[in-house]
């Protein structure tokens, strides 16, 4: 399986199963990506599975779910396939199977030792498996590299027609657009979503830079994928650069959509400590969820999903990219028309805020659409509704 370099990943495959069946005979579901970039993002066992059923059978339905033989009888009871990785998976070795156990202290030697005959066996199988049960269902998935002096952007593009430029959220990486992308995607987009700087293969200064630089990487993807116009898309954080680049490049943006984009300023401090604390990785799991759940998401959402996929160096660059940019330049996203998509549970805009940037800048300009059953995250709560809103607006624009 490749590497997870972003210079060698080019496949029709976006992703693929791993099953796994315990004592009980209940299958587990692992992911298995060619280019690595869910198993980065996604360390505990639990996580992954939790993925598969929501994201990849929530496409193909409960009458597609495969049927799991009992391959490995001595793989213990649940709470070990729910124990968390030991470390953060990094790369992948030669057999991605070795990969999945090595790293969960909850298989024993036997599994750990499982030849790499039988793991790629099984792999290749399993691949084919989910290339029939794909085919027609998800767009093609490529990633590209565009380098310009000291700066490498790479970038996953889903999909072809209209273009849709997605930036994820503070110190976070392209993965939180997976699911979404795709859907946009097969919808008859096109979907491109670059990894910022400092994350996977991006590469570029991450000191001294403001948001306008983050805008230039932005209209670099969209010049080298074909020019404009194109509507940018920005997950919290991700939406100052969406608007920035509005702003600066109003040729190659015909429309922003703000993905959970706070509407109230200064944040309140708990807020604030849940923000600092859930990404901390020397603090306890149980209490890093606890400060996910206070802050990304809704009651009934599964914040063990946000544990990982976080980058403290990205994190900080761009806080301080933001600090460093006055507020006129780019706050108003120049003159362009923007889909508001609020989650109706995010403490970051709570009810009385619905309609602040619509006062702001205009009813004839922003479109506000509220998803329920949502907070902060948004994107891991509510992927079908918020690819919906996108692809109605897109629908609609001239």
């Amino acid at each position: 399986m490749p590497s997870g370099q972003g210079s060698e990943i080019s496949g029709k495959l976006p992703l693929a199963l791993l099953a796994l069946a315990k004592r009980d005979q209940t299958p587990e579901y692992v992911l298995i990506r060619p280019d690595a970039r869910i198993l980065d993002h996604l360390h505990p066992l639990a996580d992954l599975r939790f993925y598969i059923r929501r994201e990849l059978l929530g496409r193909i339905g409960d009458r597609g779910r495969p049927q799991a033989r009992n391959l490995f009888p001595d793989i213990g009871p649940s709470e070990d396939l729910h124990r968390p990785a030991a470390q953060p998976v990094d790369d992948l070795p030669r057999s991605a199977c070795q990969n999945v156990y090595a790293r969960n202290g909850g298989f024993s030697t036997r599994q750990r030792g499982l030849s790499e005959f039988s793991c790629g066996v099984f792999v290749r199988l399993t691949l084919r498996w989910a290339r029939g049960r794909l085919a027609g269902t998800m767009p093609p998935t490529t990633t590209f590299l565009i380098e310009r002096s000291e700066v490498r952007i790479a970038v996953n593009a889903y999909g072809q027609g209209p273009r849709i430029v997605m930036f994820p959220s503070l110190g976070r990486g392209a993965a939180d657009f997976d699911d979404i992308a795709g859907r946009i995607a097969a919808a008859g987009y096109r979907v491109l979503c670059p990894e910022p700087r400092g994350i996977g293969a991006s590469r570029g200064p991450l000191h001294g830079i403001t948001l306008h630089d983050y805008a230039c990487d932005i209209a670099a993807v969209i010049e080298h994928d074909g020019g404009g116009p194109a509507v940018g898309a920005g997950h919290a954080f991700g939406n100052f650069v969406a608007r920035t680049t509005a702003a600066d490049f109003p040729e190659l943006v015909r429309a922003v959509v703000l993905l959970a984009a706070t509407h109230t300023w200064p944040l309140t401090q708990d807020l604030r400590d849940s923000i600092n604390k859930c990404h901390m990785m020397n603090l306890p799991e149980e209490l890093r969820l606890r400060h996910l759940q206070h802050v990304f998401f809704a009651p009934r959402s599964n914040a063990r999903v946000w544990l990982g996929g976080w980058d403290e160096e990205v994190m900080h660059a761009e806080r301080d990219a933001t600090e460093a940019t006055p507020k006129p330049e780019w706050w108003t996203a120049g003159t362009a028309p923007v889909l508001d998509v609020l989650a109706l549970n995010d403490p970051l805009s709570p009810p009385g805020s619905t309609n602040c940037y619509r006062e702001e800048w205009g009813a004839d300009r922003v479109q506000i659409v509220g998803i329920d059953n949502a907070a902060h995250a948004l994107l891991p709560e509510q992927p079908a509704a918020v690819a919906d809103a996108i692809v109605a607006y897109m629908k609609k624009l001239p």
